[in-house]
This record gives structure tokens, sequence and C-alpha cells, in this order.
């Protein structure tokens, strides 16, 4: 009688080869099918595009609280920076930067907490002295121009 019962579930156990190439052949179809709606390269695409304008809010943003916590004024010198002026890494001294024709200001606003660390583009990611961002004050009204390398994304306040 055991031996009936072993022998019997294990008749049932597992499927036809028919059933299993049949369930791969489905699988398979609902890959193609969602994949094919999914285009990566776009996404990467639209991730690295979004990279810059979300460094430009963050300087931006830092700049703007700093000066609503200090009257108005800039964490930088602001006759250096009529002009379109790149802004330096935080590794470079000041005496480099103004050498390179870039603005300081990193000492300002990471100690002062306005930002962790300003971010570097990653196209500027082995320059020695810049960050890939730019800087413009005074702009339109007394605000400050913060810009991407290529100047595609920017920012006023």
């Amino acid at each position: 009688m055991m031996n009936y019962i072993f022998r019997k579930n294990r008749e049932k156990c597992g499927g036809t080869m028919i059933e299993i190439v049949l369930g791969l052949a489905i699988l398979a179809s609902l890959f193609i099918l969602i994949s094919s709606k999914i285009d990566i390269a776009d996404i990467f695409a639209k991730l690295i595009s979004t990279e810059g304008e979300v460094g430009v809010r963050a300087v931006s943003e830092s700049i703007s609280n700093y000066r609503w916590d200090n009257g108005g004024d800039v964490p930088f010198d602001e006759g250096k920076t009529v002009n379109v002026t790149p802004v330096c890494k935080a590794t470079v001294s000041e005496g480099d930067c103004t050498a390179q024709g870039g603005v300081l200001f990193i000492d300002e606003i990471v100690t002062g907490g306005y930002i962790v660390s300003v971010p570097v583009e990653r196209a500027y990611e082995n320059h020695s002295y810049f960050t890939g961002y730019k800087i413009q004050y005074p702009y339109t009204g007394g605000r400050v121009r913060v810009l991407n390398s290529d100047e595609t994304e920017e920012f006023v306040h």
C-alpha cells in the first residue's frame, strides 16, 4: 500500500516537455513585448541631461540661501563675475583659481552648510581647475545666474 502511494505521487510530479517549452515561449514573448516598449538609451539620455539641471539648481540654491542669511551679500568677489565666470573646484587655491579666470566660493557655501560639496560635471571630473558650472553676477536686477558648462541649463535667482 505504501509503495503504491509513493509511486502515484512520483508519476504526477513535474511537467511534460511541451508544457515547459510553452511556458518559456510565453515568457519570452512577454519579455520582447515589454522591452520593445521601453527605450533604454532614451532613459539614460534623459538621466544624463537631468544631471546638469540638478547641479545648476544645487549651486544656485546654495548661493541663494547664503545671500538670504547674509543680507544679500554674495559668497564671492563681486568684481570677478561680471561676465560668465567658471567655478573652481574645492581643491584649487584662490590664487590658482584667479589666475585661471575662475571664481572660488566653495569655502563659504560648504563650510556654512549651504551645500555638502559643489558638484562637478561628468566632463570636468579630470579637469584641474573647474567644476563645469559658471556664474554671472550681477545679472538683471542684481540676481545671480548659474549655468552648466555648455550653457544649456541655467537658473537665475
